[in-house]
């Protein structure tokens, strides 16, 4: 069963890669739905002296009670929990496109 998770303050982020490789391009979301065991790379916007959590939530499993009690359809947890330092520094990163290039 995959399980959505977002940002606690419901910031957009760059998924550029998943189980299956790279991305193309990075795709901006504010969501992301995974399996457990499932891979996502993600690049998140940060400044200096915040904090933001990863945070699963229940998924939609619709009318199906049995799933939902039974299998923790209503369980909502803390992923991961990103806090900036306060100075951060500007670091020069490479395009996605050489990125892209590096990688293969």
């Amino acid at each position: 069963m995959k399980s959505p998770a977002c940002f606690s303050d419901e910031r957009a982020f760059d998924l550029i890669a998943t189980d299956g490789g790279l991305l193309a391009a990075p795709h901006r979301t504010t969501r992301i739905q995974l399996s457990p065991g499932e891979r996502a790379e993600i690049v998140v916007a940060m400044a200096p002296n915040t904090v933001t959590t990863l945070r699963s939530f229940a998924p939609d499993l619709g009318t199906v009670l049995e799933l939902v009690n039974a299998y923790g359809g209503q369980d909502r947890f803390d992923i991961l929990q990103l806090r900036a330092c306060c100075f951060l520094r500007t670091w020069p990163v490479a395009g996605f496109d050489d990125l892209v290039a590096y990688r293969q």
